[in-house]
């Protein structure tokens, strides 16, 4: 159809269900990338993991967080990190009593083996820190 772009669908499967589902425009060869920081948050660069894209170039548009446990009172402050450099742009905000936050609208070149992590910047206030980060960014 004419204005729209066709899209293909990768499957992983793991003992016959499916496990996760990516799609993307054809002819772009990569997917999201992301990461898992387990437990109650603190603040600091946290380079395990750290998550190493493999594929062709694509622009990062959308960075994202999410907790399983959000804090009560201060807001939960992530910033992204390319190649052990802040991403300029790239700090995410969890409102506090929020699960999730997001930032649309960079522009920023990945290339093969290039790097990402986090650093946690602000975390909430003792006892609802937050906890059971989920980070990941999208062309």
């Amino acid at each position: 159809m004419a204005g729209q772009s066709e899209q293909v669908a990768h499957a992983e499967l793991v003992g016959g269900g499916v496990t996760s589902l990516h799609f993307h425009p054809s002819g772009i060869n990569h997917a999201l990338f992301g990461g898992y920081y387990p437990g109650v948050l603190n603040i600091g660069i946290k380079t395990t993991p750290q998550v190493e894209f493999r594929g062709e170039v694509w622009v990062l548009t959308t960075l994202s967080c999410r907790v399983a446990v959000p804090s009560a009172v201060a807001d939960i402050k992530v910033q992204f990190r390319l190649n052990g450099s802040n991403i300029v742009g790239g700090e995410v905000i969890i409102l506090a009593g929020n699960n999730a936050g997001e930032i649309t609208g960079l522009s920023i070149g990945v290339s093969d083996k290039d790097y990402f992590d986090i650093e946690i910047v602000q975390v909430g206030t003792t006892p609802n820190e937050g906890s059971d980060l989920d980070w990941q960014g999208l062309p």
